[in-house]
């Protein structure tokens, strides 16, 4: 199977790509919402939506509606929120941290599955893996 794009309210992509150097063929499935600003602090973990290739990537049959280009960041990567951000360094803010990321790790498996229902696969981070 080729890679697979699927949109959710929102503005919000869920992606499937083939992972190469794996054991057994799998595919990666990851979501991914649209940013406010070009750079809104991730690092490595946002690409565009859209634009003059589009079609070559996400196939024909894509909605023509979304073939614009736009900024996307992956789900569970975007900066702390400022009231998490801004508690000192100790125990708490590791807590405070810890539970952010797992959260939005859960909002990302949840947008997965909402855009391809059954998928059965092994969470990965804010991501997951399936066998094709």
């Amino acid at each position: 199977m080729p890679a697979a794009y699927a949109e959710l309210p929102g503005g919000v992509y869920v992606e499937r790509v083939p992972m190469a150097g794996c054991d057994s063929p799998s595919f990666l499935y990851s979501a991914w919402e649209p940013l406010e600003e070009p750079r809104d602090g991730r690092f490595y973990s946002h690409h565009t939506i859209g634009g003059p290739h589009w079609e070559d990537i996400a196939g024909p049959s894509f909605d023509p509606a979304v073939r614009r280009s736009r900024f996307m960041g992956r789900v569970g990567t975007k900066q702390l929120p400022g009231s998490i951000d801004s508690i000192p360094a100790g125990p708490e803010r590791s807590r405070a941290v810890d539970a952010w990321h797992r959260a939005e790790e859960a909002r990302a498996h949840a947008l997965i599955r909402a855009a391809f229902p059954g998928l059965q696969g092994r969470e990965s981070g804010g991501s997951i893996i399936a066998p094709q």
